[in-house]
């Protein structure tokens, strides 16, 4: 890689891991630093370097990881989110359809599917292994629903998560080429 290459790919996993150790210490905005700190790892891809994307993803995670705390990431919704789905989604995305030729509509399948099985796997992580309750029941303009006495509830939340996920990453990935393109006007990037 050159130097201008990896000099953005340690930027990009600096502000990643900011991001998230905020996420880990301020559990309110856990998912939205999630989703920023995904955006600069994208910096890389602005310079169609998908290695250097990877480079910046798991040095993101290995900083924010210890600097956050071990135990205080294994419990915050952050860490987890971000391995799983925030942080190499526009990675494997921006592989796939830039450089493979996976077709689109089978592509947004394997996204559905893909969302789908991180809140599982998500579910799966924070209510079998670390043993906390999932509770069912949401305030929604000051009123409290109970959803949890209905049959066959768990489906439904993964069904309309993945919906929601869909709808979600469009807009996530138009935020990521605006952010790209921004980034290469930055760093005076030219992909000719």
């Amino acid at each position: 890689m050159k130097s201008k290459l990896v000099a953005i790919s340690a930027i990009s996993a600096a502000f990643a891991s900011v991001f998230l150790i905020i996420g880990i210490y301020i559990p309110v905005i856990d998912v939205v630093m999630s989703l920023v700190a995904s955006a600069f790892i994208t910096l890389p891809l602005a310079a169609k370097s998908v290695k250097g994307s990877l480079l910046s993803f798991f040095v993101s995670i290995v900083i924010s990881f210890f600097a956050g705390g071990t135990v205080a990431s294994l419990y915050n919704l952050v860490f987890p989110s971000y391995v799983l789905f925030f942080g190499i989604y526009a990675v494997i995305d921006y592989a796939v359809t830039e450089k493979g030729k996976m077709p689109e509509r089978v592509w947004y399948a394997v996204k559905l599917i893909w969302a789908v099985v991180a809140a599982y796997l998500l579910i799966v992580y924070y209510t079998l292994i670390l043993g906390i309750p999932l509770d069912y029941t949401f305030s929604i303009f000051g009123k409290n629903y109970d959803f949890s006495n209905i049959n066959g509830i768990f489906y439904i939340f993964l069904a309309v998560y993945g919906a929601a996920a869909v709808l979600v990453s469009a807009l996530y990935f138009r935020a990521i080429k605006v952010f790209t393109d921004t980034a290469k006007r930055v760093f005076k990037i030219n992909n000719k």
